[in-house]
């Protein structure tokens, strides 16, 4: 029987769905995914002045919608490719966010960074999901 380390299996199935997601033109698929993200951030209500991490933020749909709100957003993706296309819907659309390639398995933010975490569909899709959660929970302040 051979031993399959997790942790090893995880990296190879996260570099192939940045393979995956990079191909083709996400944003049209996303086009379809503004209700969901306009439904979220009602659901969620963040405030002006309030930090947002949206989480595997594709082409950038909801982390959008909480920059209409005034919140000060950054949105995350593991594809260069979705996160060049967040950054120019975001400056055609003359709002203020941010956009990094970071793994939402591994955030690069410090402890207690954000006082809202969204992510439509995006980190359901992450590998290894305990770690994800851990990680949403390591940045996200207290009691939010």
């Amino acid at each position: 029987m051979i031993k399959v380390n997790p942790e090893e299996k995880f990296r190879e199935i996260t570099n192939n769905q940045k393979q995956t997601w990079g191909k083709g033109d996400f944003n049209e698929i996303a086009r379809q995914n503004v209700v969901m993200a306009e439904a979220l951030v009602n659901a969620v209500d963040p405030h002006p002045g309030q930090k947002v991490l949206d989480l595997a933020c594709g082409s950038g749909t909801a982390a959008l919608v909480a920059a209409r709100r005034y919140c000060d957003v950054t949105g995350i993706d593991y594809v260069p490719e979705l996160i060049d296309r967040a950054r120019k819907r975001a400056e055609a659309s003359g709002l203020k966010a941010g956009f990094l390639v970071a793994d939402a398995q591994n955030l690069p933010f410090p402890d207690n960074s954000f006082d809202v975490i969204l992510s439509v569909y995006g980190v359901q899709f992450a590998p290894d999901q305990e770690k994800a959660a851990a990680e949403m929970v390591r940045v996200c302040k207290p009691g939010r």
